[in-house]
């Protein structure tokens, strides 16, 4: 791992950075999430980082499974949300469900490190992580080209359409995009998205399901 990875700024991530990210106020998102999931949901949230949403699901008393790569992000999840959240120490696409389906997936502006590559087989995969009907929410920085901040960071460009053809291809409908500002007041916008996981549809000529 390079030490200008993402996740090496992550595992090395300032305190003022961890109380920061604490504090900021993401109830708007919460509020296109939450009522979407059934009672006492089972939701996996990717790349949980300081434990901020976690606590959060946690105090509604959701059952929380969160995911990160970095261990420092998941040791603050730990000190943070309480020790009713599961925590796992592992990258997403290396996530081994065992069958398990999730009521809803959370990653709150946790796949914009992602690589091409990366970002078409994360959307498949939580699409399989997810209950048929299940919502999934997830936010990208509006971008048409990639970069790499100051602190080494890659950042992958998304906007309304690539986002909307991404998870049309991976298996998710009712694809709801909204653009806003940034919630801690930098100069830059943002792409909310909430959407839902396909029902798979009986083929008449077999007896399993197929996705269409």
């Amino acid at each position: 791992m390079s030490k200008n990875s993402p996740r090496s700024w992550y595992d090395n991530a300032p305190t003022t950075w961890i109380d920061t990210t604490r504090e900021v106020d993401v109830s708007s998102h919460y509020q296109r999430f939450v009522p979407l999931l059934r009672p006492n949901a089972h939701v996996l949230e990717i790349g949980c980082g300081a434990g901020r949403d976690a606590k959060h699901f946690n105090d509604l008393f959701l059952r929380i499974t969160a995911i990160d790569a970095s261990p420092t992000m998941c040791d603050e999840t730990r000190a943070h949300a309480g020790p009713e959240v599961k925590v796992e120490c592992v990258p997403l696409l290396e996530v081994n469900s065992d069958g398990q389906r999730y009521d809803g997936v959370w990653a709150l502006a946790a796949l914009v490190h992602a690589t091409d590559d990366e970002l078409a087989r994360s959307f498949p995969k939580i699409a399989r992580l997810l209950q048929p009907g299940a919502p999934f929410y997830t936010t990208f920085k509006f971008a048409e080209n990639s970069w790499t901040d100051a602190n080494g960071r890659f950042y992958n460009w998304m906007t309304p359409s690539r986002l909307t053809s991404l998870l049309s291809d991976a298996g998710f409908e009712r694809i709801e995009i909204t653009q806003e500002n940034d919630t801690m007041g930098r100069p830059e916008s943002w792409l909310s998205c909430v959407c839902i996981a396909k029902h798979p549809v009986l083929s008449p000529s077999t007896d399993g399901a197929t996705m269409r």
